[in-house]
């Protein structure tokens, strides 16, 4: 394991404009909110990211506007907590 430094803010960003297509199609807004940086595999976070903000969009009620919303806390000098809701 090659843990690191990684900069949430940047990832979610990244994979907010990769599903853009899919939350314009939606009619979805993605808020992204504060996102404290965390340690940890680069690419399994974007993973972990990808796959909650997709599900969020692709589940989305089609009968009420879509929101999903991507925020965070730091929670010590190590740990930090994430959220996807809709």
């Amino acid at each position: 394991y090659d843990g690191r430094p990684v900069d949430a803010a940047a990832v979610v960003g990244r994979v907010v404009q990769s599903l853009k297509l899919t939350a314009d199609q939606k009619g979805a807004e993605v808020a992204v909110g504060p996102l404290p940086p965390c340690w940890g595999d680069p690419v399994a976070v974007e993973q972990v990211f990808d796959n909650l903000i997709g599900n969020a969009l692709n589940y989305l009620d089609p009968d009420r506007p879509g929101r999903v919303e991507v925020g965070g806390r730091a929670d010590g000098p190590a740990a930090a907590t994430y959220w996807v809701r809709d």
